[in-house]
């Protein structure tokens, strides 16, 4: 029965401040590029265990270059979600482009070493199939 003097929900969001940020490793591991989240989520959680996520350990050349890519992926989108509420912070704006610049220079090497990490790109017209000459992970 609904008792219509009850409230049924009320939240509380604080506002996230731009503050301290981990390094691109550090925020993949966190759950968060900004520490003042990660210790308030610490208590409660680990999220690579939440998530099922193994972070690969640096066994060879090119899971170290995977890696490095999604750490700096994690970390753009993570800034990226902190901008689309925060679209004035200068100082966020000039991380998330720092990453995403080490993003790109991380996903060149990896590709150059590894093969296309796909075989097509969003909003590309050219028809470049190069990525099948490229060796297979397996090779």
């Amino acid at each position: 029965m609904y008792d219509k003097n009850m409230k049924l929900a009320q939240s509380y969001v604080p506002i996230q401040k731009f503050e301290k940020i981990y390094s691109a490793i550090d925020s993949l591991k966190e759950g968060t590029a900004f520490e003042g989240l990660a210790k308030a989520a610490k208590e409660n959680y680990t999220p690579s265990s939440v998530m099922g996520v193994k972070i690969p350990d640096r066994a060879s050349t090119i899971d170290s270059e995977l890696k490095a890519l999604c750490e700096y992926g994690f970390k753009a989108l993570d800034l990226q979600l902190f901008i689309d509420v925060n679209p004035d912070c200068v100082e966020a704006i000039e991380k998330y482009n720092e990453t995403v610049e080490l993003y790109k220079k991380a996903k060149e090497v990896y590709e150059r070493k590894a093969g296309a990490l796909r075989s097509f790109v969003c909003g590309s017209s050219d028809n470049n199939f190069d990525y099948i000459k490229s060796p297979w992970p397996w090779d």
